[in-house]
């Protein structure tokens, strides 16, 4: 079984070694976001299979208010991996990274304590 948690390994990985390379930080972003996503995913037990799902599995974190701050991550990171995915420029990459590595840790040391 894959452990998703190596995507934010990996992500690490990839920002460490950027320097200015921009495939590199855009891929951090993106890795970032898919390991908090599956672990997440894993949490609600909702299977994946288009994009309309990614936003419930982040809505499902809506309903509580103790578990509101996972939902507001998932939607920030998702943002931020649309942006690394799909737009020609992304301005402070280095910087939009790098955050995107801590919100990704902050959340999943939440999801672990759900």
């Amino acid at each position: 079984m894959f452990n998703w948690e190596d995507y934010l390994n990996l992500a690490k990985e990839l920002y460490n070694s950027a320097n200015s390379d921009e495939a590199k930080l855009r891929s951090a972003i993106s890795r970032a976001y898919y390991a908090v996503f599956c672990i997440a995913r894993k949490k609600t037990g909702i299977i994946t299979r288009k994009s309309i799902d990614h936003k419930k599995v982040a809505e499902y974190f809506k309903r509580d208010k103790r578990t509101k701050k996972i939902y507001e991550n998932l939607r920030r990171l998702r943002d931020d991996r649309n942006r690394a995915d799909y737009d020609d420029v992304f301005p402070n990459l280095r910087r939009q990274a790098e955050k995107a590595l801590k919100i990704a840790e902050q959340t999943l040391s939440f999801l672990k304590r759900i």
